[in-house]
């Protein structure tokens, strides 16, 4: 369980770097991560 929560953690943490790259805005940063995880997580 703790393993697929760091998985979960890492995720995230990529997702947000993905997007400060991008240089979106926090609005849109939200926006770029819940359109990334409305695909079901495999678990």
């Amino acid at each position: 369980m703790l393993e697929e929560e760091n998985k979960l953690d890492q995720e995230w943490i990529s997702l947000m770097k993905e997007a400060y790259q991008l240089g979106l805005s926090i609005v849109e940063i939200k926006e770029f991560i819940y359109s990334n995880l409305k695909e079901p997580i495999s678990k």
